[in-house]
């Protein structure tokens, strides 16, 4: 990872320090792909979501100038993220309240997934280990029917790794289930672990070895689930395979 560069890969905190492997397989990725990118390392705040949803709007908004003020040190251009939260964090609501607050953005912001499949020509020759394994596709809440709308590119990645037998949830893109992850798993864990287990179950419908998301906080929920409701289920991240 560069000093500086037009990209950079926010990873989150979820990514960060709980499920490392999403950050890690993700920083790969970018650099199989011949992406330059930099990142803020050690003045990675928070995204800042947990306390815009909680009315800390003055504790939001000073770690928003921070993180903004740290990618522009950087020649930032493009913000990448693993997190599909903080992917709608700087690609909607940072440059809405940068607006209210007259600070001048003008950042673009992509989930990793997208970056990678623009640079599919370069990835797919090191795709060299075939995987066997049947595979169900996740669409995250944040980057699917909540605003991003993010539903081709993971598929075509994943669908471009041999080996793969790829297989549609019965309910997937605009019509996807939540996995039941963060506010649930925090404030009622016995919701969250039904909720995941229903998500898991339309895998095991279609004998899904691996579900495959692209979000860390839906990662740990169906690993988590998994656990819980004694599934034989795999959860893997995108960027980690």
């Amino acid at each position: 990872m560069k000093d500086e560069a037009e990209y950079a890969y926010f990873a989150g905190c979820t990514a960060s320090f709980v499920e490392n492997d999403v950050a890690v397989g993700a920083v790969r990725m970018l650099d199989d792909a011949g992406i330059e990118f930099t990142g803020l390392f050690d003045k990675e705040a928070c995204c800042g979501i947990p306390m815009l949803v909680a009315g800390k709007w003055d504790v939001f908004e000073k770690i928003m100038r921070m993180n903004v003020s740290n990618m522009k040190k950087k020649g930032v251009k493009t913000v990448i993220t693993s997190c599909p939260a903080c992917w709608l964090m700087w690609h909607t609501v940072y440059p809405q309240w940068a607006e209210k607050l007259g600070i001048e953005y003008g950042l673009e912001t992509k989930h990793y997934s997208e970056v990678l499949v623009e640079r599919l020509d370069v990835l797919k020759p090191k795709f060299k280990q075939p995987l066997d394994k049947v595979v169900a596709w996740h669409d995250s809440c944040h980057l699917g029917r909540a605003g991003g709308k993010v539903y081709e590119p993971p598929r075509e990645l994943l669908k471009a790794i041999p080996g793969i037998k790829f297989r549609e949830l019965e309910y997937n893109r605009e019509r996807a289930h939540c996995c039941g992850s963060v506010v649930s798993l925090i404030a009622e864990p016995p919701v969250a672990y039904r909720l995941g287990n229903m998500r898991l179950q339309e895998a095991a419908d279609v004998n899904a070895d691996v579900i495959v998301a692209l979000c860390p906080c839906c990662i740990f929920q169906f690993r988590v689930a998994a656990q819980e409701n004694n599934l034989d289920i795999q959860a893997q991240d995108l960027g980690a395979w």
